[in-house]
């Protein structure tokens, strides 16, 4: 016992602090199932939260041999969401209120006693109305909104070192639906050296951008924060270190538009699509080999106008063979869309297509024996169709038909999407029931290499383009 108590306290006294630096995979507060199987939020991993919450890194424990504990929150404190108001920033401790102006002033700073029981279920038990170590809303077993007489928490480490090491654990069940149980873990340090400590860290950039387009021309508009460095990639080889670069393309194509925004404390990433053509579409233009997906960021998209990805894109590495089960997409690949003179357009599947709802069963990459036997779904097999193209005209652009062919619907690159609607119960019609598919072409370019097709369909109910789905095919 007493070398258990010398590890937490010294000779004399030891004053603990959460832990900064989470590059060896340990962060400062974690939560997660009580089967451990996963983690589902810990401060500092994948986020910025280390330094969102300078006021919890600056919290000091200070534990002395004759069992007094004394926490000391340097005038501010993390004003937990659901406990606090305002909630989710740091506030000073001059005022600590509820969601409905409870008093919570003792989770500030205070001195409080402490319990440690060695052997071989550790725990350390603080004692005092609002002690608590690392979260305050973290309770023995049970989250709370109210400051408690004590807590108690198990001691899964407690190390000597030159950087020494405390592990605490508290546990609780989650609430809604399907309660489970869960647990808070805190990981606190104390540096034999004070000059060993790493410094709270400062945030990272928050990359951000907007494009006009004129002709072959886009001008940059740059949004990031906290940024001191920017690298911008243009999806055609050239680059640029330009804060709000205008920069010109030296031909039609597919563009996206990559900028990685880096302060001293990490970078941040924003990507934007861009078509660029001054080619008016024909009908020739489209006829010829088989159009395909692209393979590229921003191909397959949804958003809240015609030709928008504002709400989703299907990443590239879904559509490549990064993506498992409900997030495999690589089946779409090699769906061919052909063009043939005199109205002929057919959709080849080439033995599997992806499945997004419609036919039933797990999302996912779906084989044509599977396809053939999904009720109203086998409407989207292999198929030949006819089509149409409305020519551009004014502020008008060109308008694509596709009419079903037999026991077969229509559409080009993504079925989910058609005029008017989407296609996600196989207890409704394939296309609503429309013998036509109507897609609008945002544009066709030809880079000299290859060949794109940008489509959308209006998936709004009334046709107002507030809603669409947009592919972007190549060749």
């Amino acid at each position: 016992p007493n070398a258990e108590l010398t590890k937490l306290v010294g000779d004399v006294s030891k004053t603990w602090k959460l832990l900064r630096d989470v590059s060896t995979g340990r962060y400062p507060l974690q939560v997660g199932p009580a089967s451990f199987s996963t983690i589902w939020w810990a401060m500092g991993r994948d986020n910025d939260e280390l330094a969102n919450r300078p006021c919890m890194l600056n919290d000091e424990w200070t534990f002395t041999r004759d069992g007094a504990m004394k926490f000391d929150a340097k005038g501010d404190y993390w004003a937990e969401g659901g406990v606090f108001f305002p909630a989710n920033v740091c506030a000073s401790t001059d005022v600590m209120e509820g969601l409905s102006g409870e008093d919570l002033s003792a989770w500030g700073s205070g001195n409080h006693t402490y319990e440690l029981t060695s052997g071989t279920q550790p725990t350390l038990k603080v004692i005092g109305l609002g002690a608590y170590i690392g979260l305050c809303k973290a309770a023995t077993n049970a989250e709370v909104k109210v400051p408690q007489e004590s807590v108690t928490y198990q001691i899964i480490k407690l190390t000597d070192a030159a950087v020494d090491t405390l592990i605490l654990q508290t546990s609780y069940t989650t609430g809604g639906d399907a309660p489970q149980p869960a647990y808070w873990r805190f990981v606190l340090v104390h540096y034999d050296n004070p000059a060993d400590e790493p410094p709270i860290p400062g945030p990272s950039p928050t990359a951000s951008f907007s494009v006009q387009q004129n002709g072959n021309t886009i001008t940059i508009t740059n949004s990031t924060t906290l940024a001191t460095a920017y690298l911008w990639d243009f999806g055609d080889g050239t680059t640029s270190t330009e804060e709000n670069p205008v920069h010109t393309y030296a031909t039609e194509g597919a563009f996206n538009i990559k900028l990685t925004a880096s302060n001293p404390n990490g970078i941040s990433e924003a990507l934007h699509f861009v078509f660029i053509t001054s080619t008016p579409v024909t009908e020739a233009l489209l006829i010829g080999s088989a159009w395909k997906i692209r393979s590229a960021e921003k191909s397959i998209f949804v958003g809240p106008a015609l030709g928008s990805y504002e709400w989703y894109s299907v990443p590239l590495d879904y559509m490549t063979g990064g993506g498992t089960g409900p997030d495999d997409w690589s089946c779409i690949m090699n769906d061919e869309f052909i063009f043939s003179t005199g109205g002929a357009y057919e959709y080849k599947t080439n033995g599997d297509a992806r499945n997004d709802g419609y036919f039933g069963g797990e999302n996912g990459c779906i084989s044509d024996a599977d396809i053939a036997a999904s009720g109203n779904g086998a409407a989207f097999g292999s198929g030949t169709h006819t089509w149409s193209l409305t020519p551009a005209s004014g502020s008008n652009r060109a308008i694509l038909t596709l009419t079903n062919g037999p026991d077969r619907a229509a559409f080009i690159g993504f079925y989910k999407g058609y005029y008017g609607g989407e296609n996600t119960s196989n207890t409704n019609p394939p296309n609503g029931g429309s013998l036509t598919n109507q897609y609008e072409v945002m544009g066709y370019a030809n880079s000299g290499n290859k060949e794109y097709l940008f489509v959308t369909v209006d998936i709004s109910a009334a046709h107002d383009g507030s809603a669409s789905w947009s592919v972007v095919l190549e060749r």
